[in-house]
């Protein structure tokens, strides 16, 4: 797991346009067959193996006295903070069909869809 994370950190330094193309790329999106679908997903991804590479690191700073105290803290935080996260994410999205339903408008944005939009601005 380690090793793939490294590997992609590494491609990413390497040509970093073929995994996070910004906007002034996507005209040539196409010719690296990079989709708006493989773009999210990507990120997502790079997201879980983020989370899990630091997981890992903290498991082996367990090992060192002065770091354990801290490695427990985080564990303890994470699973206490899980239930305040499920209540803010369901909060926010209600709050986001809401106003998707009385029809709010914050105004126009190029690059993101109007659900996005609104769901970043009611978070």
């Amino acid at each position: 797991m380690i090793c793939l994370m490294i590997v992609l950190s590494v491609s990413r330094f390497i040509d970093p346009t073929n995994w996070l193309p910004g906007k002034y790329l996507q005209a040539s999106m196409g010719e690296h067959g990079i989709t708006e679908l493989k773009l999210l997903l990507m990120m997502l991804l790079n997201s879980v193996l983020f989370c899990c590479f630091f997981m890992k690191c903290f498991f082996y700073l367990r090992v060192f006295p002065e770091f354990g105290l801290l490695v427990e803290l985080i564990y303890g935080i994470r699973r206490k903070l899980m239930p305040f996260l499920l209540f803010l994410f369901l909060f926010v999205i209600f709050f986001t069909v809401v106003f998707l339903i009385l029809g709010c408008n914050y105004g126009e944005v190029d690059m993101l869809n109007d659900e996005f939009y609104l769901f970043i601005q009611v978070f």
